[in-house]
């Protein structure tokens, strides 16, 4: 039986918008989908509330921890896609047409929005309802039902009124129905492909836009031409939705870690029955293994983003003659099921090019059994091993304690985190503005005033500044024209190096970190956070670019710059 209080009354949309300004209204990723709904069912739904069509409650849960204490947060249980909706239309991402006229909500109705105007913030788009109608439409009444209970019963409540779920699909149910670590590991598996991982479950809602997949008339922060699974021809945008991705990671985890080969929707549903012996299996090999299996998935997917990147290819292209082919979901988990395996007992790839080459045309030359959508157990298992020894041969054993390698690894899994997750990671393009010929001092300055800011800050992870790395492709462009030369794209960043400058301020590598060095000493910062940052900047090759990485770790005390404590508040460096 719950043990909490249900609170069941109608809140108007400008009690929503307030609760939104206010960061009270959390989205906990453990439980929730993304923001799947299109620009039409948007459309559709402020259309149903203007026609005072009744619509089903907002489940909410204003959530207390084990101690009784309150949150003040409400986290969303049921219905983020219609406050969504709400918040995006009142935010003039999208028009409606009402009466026969096409026009956007009015951002003067309302002190919030007004605020986000004036700054920039929000931009007025022509034309709008006039201030009357949009100020009628905020005192409008939706039903809202609050439940006041425990952390621990949240998940209980969602599973209970999403096991129907007629509207989601079949991997969405298994995801929706269950939290455990198999589950856990499936959707922070899918969230480090798609682009939208995130250190924290718990996500404000106004972040949700910069962690979704665009689509038609929807400008969200994943750009979902990018998506791995869609720009190699693995998985198409309507499965993305549909979590397709999610299930084809279930089924790798399923044959990697319980050798269940070629998984059914039967072998699927009871790896997330608590009851059956397929769920019990891998939650107990997740629990007790002493490899970190997301970390090594991490590496996997890094390793093809980047084996593809230097090819300049994509999985469909590069290993069939002809991109409609049937079984390529299962030639592409081969392919993953070995590398992880070899990544497992310590390969890595060195060589980006000579590994890309061997997958040349790889799933015609050796997979054409597995197309066949009766092979048998032995006959997966020998193409599995000509796969296996065609790719540990072109790896490498990991040395142990190869510095530099664990930080490429490391910069690259921040270069995949999702757009939100930057406080604790910033992107320097160089030390000068391109133009100028000479070291900018300040610039250093600021980076250590970040690196003092990352340690104040919520001890998530260690704190790190890359320079030689340009997050938009304004600079990018910038940087291409001044020095005739093309940056390398990793996802959604640009590696420019820092090769150029050196060049441009007559240093070799070894003196401009001495000089670099010297400077940081000069810095008004204590020693014990100066020798840490002198002891721990380290110059990468990348890709053929030299990068130059800072880090900081934080103290037991609060570290400042100047006499005075910053923080990171998102991906700007503040006074506390």
């Amino acid at each position: 039986m719950l043990r909490g209080k249900i609170d069941i009354k109608s809140k108007t949309i400008q009690n929503i918008l307030a609760w939104a300004y206010k960061d009270e209204i959390q989205i906990n990723r453990r439980y929730q989908r993304k923001l799947v709904w299109s620009l039409q069912e948007k459309q559709n739904f402020i259309i149903s509330i203007l026609e005072q069509i009744p619509v089903p409650s907002i489940i909410l849960a204003y959530s207390r921890n084990e101690k009784g204490e309150a949150n003040n947060e409400y986290e969303v249980i049921d219905g983020l896609q219609r406050l969504d909706a709400i918040l995006s239309f009142l935010k003039n991402k999208f028009s409606i047409v009402w009466d026969g006229r096409e026009s956007f909500f009015n951002l003067k109705s309302d002190s919030n929005l007004f605020n986000d105007l004036n700054e920039g913030i929000l931009i007025q788009k022509e034309e709008c309802f006039d201030l009357g109608f949009c100020q009628d439409f905020l005192e409008i009444e939706l039903p809202v039902t609050i439940a006041d209970v425990k952390i621990s019963e949240i998940d209980n409540i969602f599973r209970k009124i999403n096991s129907s779920g007629q509207r989601l699909s079949a991997q969405e149910l298994r995801q929706s129905s269950v939290c455990n670590e198999f589950s856990e590991l499936v959707r922070k598996m899918a969230c480090i492909v798609r682009g939208d991982y995130t250190y924290s479950d718990l996500i404000n809602i106004n972040d949700m836009p910069k962690i979704s997949v665009s689509q038609k008339g929807l400008d969200y922060g994943i750009d979902s031409k990018n998506v791995f699974w869609i720009k190699n021809g693995i998985i198409t945008f309507d499965n993305l939705r549909k979590s397709r991705d999610e299930e084809l990671i279930a089924k790798l985890l399923l044959e990697v870690l319980i050798d269940v080969k070629r998984p059914s929707a039967e072998q699927l549903d009871r790896a997330y029955n608590v009851e059956e012996d397929y769920c019990i299996q891998l939650c107990e090999k997740i629990r007790n293994s002493n490899d970190d299996y997301l970390m090594i998935f991490q590496n996997v997917y890094n390793t093809l983003l980047n084996v593809f990147t230097v090819i300049n290819s994509d999985f469909s292209t590069w290993c069939f003659k002809s991109k409609k082919v049937i079984g390529k979901n299962d030639c592409f988990l081969l392919l993953l099921e070995v590398m992880f395996e070899l990544y497992i007992e310590g390969y890595i790839v060195y060589d980006y090019q000579l590994f890309g080459s061997k997958l040349k045309l790889l799933a015609d030359n050796y997979m054409k059994p597995i197309q066949n959508e009766y092979i048998s157990r032995n006959n997966w298992e020998n193409v599995k091993e000509n796969i296996y020894d065609i790719l540990k041969n072109n790896m490498k054993l990991k040395l142990h304690n190869d510095k530099t390698l664990d930080i490429i690894m490391e910069i690259e899994k921040r270069l995949s985190m999702s757009s939100v997750e930057n406080q604790m990671t910033e992107y320097k393009n160089g030390f000068s503005n391109f133009k100028n010929d000479s070291f900018k001092k300040e610039i250093l300055s600021d980076i250590i005033r970040t690196l003092c800011a990352m340690s104040n800050t919520e001890k998530i992870e260690d704190g790190m500044v890359v320079v030689g790395i340009a997050d938009n492709s304004k600079q990018a462009i910038e940087w291409a024209n001044i020095y005739k030369s093309k940056p390398i794209v990793f996802l959604n960043h640009y590696i420019l190096g820092l090769d150029k400058e050196l060049s441009k301020f007559n240093l070799d590598k070894d003196v401009f970190i001495q000089k670099v060095k010297d400077l940081i000493k000069k810095e008004p910062i204590e020693k014990e956070v100066m020798d840490y940052i002198t002891g721990n900047y380290i110059m990468v090759n990348y890709h053929g670019r030299e990068l130059l990485i800072f880090k900081i770790k934080h103290f037991k005390h609060s570290v400042l710059y100047h006499n005075i404590e910053y923080v990171r508040r998102g991906n700007s460096t503040e006074k506390k």
